[in-house]
Parts: structure tokens; C-alpha cells; sequence
């Protein structure tokens, strides 16, 4: 009965997962094709978490979004 409850459990998360992944990325596609682009970019995924009111998760996705382009700035320093 636990298992069942368990795997019952986890079929619930998933869903609740994929639904705020889509909520947040339609509105950020909806703020991508507002400024004329087709694809979604960072900034528009944060952006959406904004205006969707998701302020908790904001600013920890923020945080890793930063050292994800510091990464990528370094890495083309490197190149250079």
C-alpha cells in the first residue's frame, strides 16, 4: 500500500512539474514573440516567473542564470 502511495505521490509531483513548465514557458514565449523573436531566451523565462508571481523562484533562478553567463563569458575570454 506504501509503494502504491508512493508511485501515486510521484505521478502527482511530475504533473504539477510539467504544468509549471508550461505555464511559465508559454508566458515567456508570449513575451518573446512580443518582441518579435521565435525563440525563448533567459531573460524572457525570468521575466515570465515575474509577471507570473513566482518571486520565490525568481531570484534563485536569477542566481544560476548569472554564474551560467559568467561561464559563458569566461569560456569566450578563453578563446580569445
Amino acid at each position: 500500500h506504501a509503494v502504491q502511495n508512493f508511485k501515486r505521490s510521484q505521478r502527482d509531483c511530475l504533473g504539477v512539474r510539467q504544468e509549471f513548465l508550461l505555464f511559465v514557458t508559454s508566458e515567456a514565449q508570449s513575451l518573446a514573440t512580443e518582441k518579435k523573436r521565435s525563440t525563448i531566451q533567459g531573460e524572457d523565462i525570468l521575466l515570465a516567473m515575474q509577471k507570473l508571481g513566482f518571486d520565490e523562484y525568481y531570484s534563485t533562478t536569477n542566481w544560476f542564470y548569472q554564474r551560467y553567463l559568467d561561464g559563458v563569458i569566461a569560456a569566450r575570454q578563453q578563446e580569445n
